[in-house]
């Protein structure tokens, strides 16, 4: 369990990392460091506690089951002009609990870079004759031009189906709604 917890915390980790590489043009000054974190992970408090850790931000788990759901749910109930979104962002966001991170960076780093040790030496685990090679493979794949579009497809996917749904929603205001 503590393997596939890192694991799904490491990858937290990367796609964070991606965002702040993707996005040059943000502030991220001005962002707060803050993550609502939801779902069947965020009902484990140590969990949570090691992605706060690893990612270095304060995590909100909300009191609701289902924060994605919820989200859809307004979403729906703005585009329809049935509630707007001051009202939503007021009314309807949950109380929640925060879980700070108690490392520090440095601690950060090293198990970061002990994580990616350990899969890159996963990879190929049975070749230990070429594991100075392999690190040089390795390094040449960062600087693949297209890494961070293939990285950046599953969100990318997420947020397709996203628009997809509002649209459809409008799409069935305007034909059953009068």
């Amino acid at each position: 369990t503590q393997a596939a917890f890192e694991a799904t915390g490491f990858q937290i980790h990367e796609i964070l990392q991606a965002f702040k590489r993707d996005a040059v043009t943000w502030d991220w000054k001005n962002i707060k460091e803050r993550l609502l974190f939801g779902g069947e992970y965020a009902e484990n408090n140590s969990f949570i506690q090691f992605i706060a850790d690893i990612v270095g931000f304060i995590l909100e788990r909300p009191q609701t089951t289902s924060p994605a759901g919820l989200g859809a749910m307004i979403a729906a109930g703005i585009t329809m002009k049935v509630v707007d979104l001051k009202y939503a962002e007021l009314a309807y966001m949950p109380p929640s609990d925060a879980f700070s991170p108690t490392t520090t960076q440095n601690r950060r780093n090293l198990l970061y870079k002990r994580w990616e040790y350990a899969v890159r030496k996963c990879l190929n685990w049975n070749n230990y004759e070429t594991y100075e090679t392999d690190l040089a493979l390795f390094a040449q794949r960062e600087l693949d031009p297209n890494l961070s579009i293939r990285r950046s497809l599953p969100g990318s996917i997420f947020l397709t189906t996203t628009f997809v749904f509002l649209i459809v929603a409008k799409f069935l205001k305007n034909k059953y709604i009068t």
